[in-house]
Order: C-alpha cells, then structure tokens, then sequence
C-alpha cells in the first residue's frame, strides 16, 4: 500500500496491531503499521487528494474516530493492546 499509494516502498516495517469492528453488521479493520521514513516523495492519484505529516498531538479534526484512538494509543503507551475491537 505504500508503494502503492505514496510511491513510497518502506525498507523496514513493523505491525503494531490489528483491530476490527463488527457493530452493525460490519467487518471493518484497521492495521496499525510502523516505519522509520523522512523521504516519502508523496504523490496525488486518484485515491490520494493529499499527503501531510502530523503530530500525533495535532491530527485533522476530521480523522475517523477509530484512527485517531489507535494513533493516540501508539504514542502515549508502548505497550498498548495489540489487538482487539475498536
């Protein structure tokens, strides 16, 4: 996906966790991945409208709830749970 989306092939990347959500007859998951990177070219297409680093502190406002809790999770504790429902 990084490649993909960002033109971006990461050489080193570590899964943090995987949670998912069933409510309401869902099957939504969120994979919490994690690399070392300071040169992500970054490129529009048509899924990618725009590409932006931010702290963890100061993310959009309109990031989906269950985003924002696992990156506030992943920075304020490094051993949080790396599984379960969101």
């Amino acid at each position: 996906e990084c490649e993909e989306e960002l033109g971006y092939r990461p050489t080193s990347l570590r899964l943090e966790g995987i949670f998912t959500n069933f409510v309401e007859g869902k099957s939504d998951h969120i994979a919490v991945f994690s690399t070392r990177a300071s040169d992500i070219p970054g490129k529009k297409n048509a899924e990618i409208a725009e590409f932006a680093f931010f702290d963890p502190s100061a993310l959009p406002q309109d990031i989906l709830g269950g985003h924002r809790r696992r990156i506030v999770e992943f920075f304020r504790n490094p051993s949080w749970p790396k599984s379960g429902e969101w």
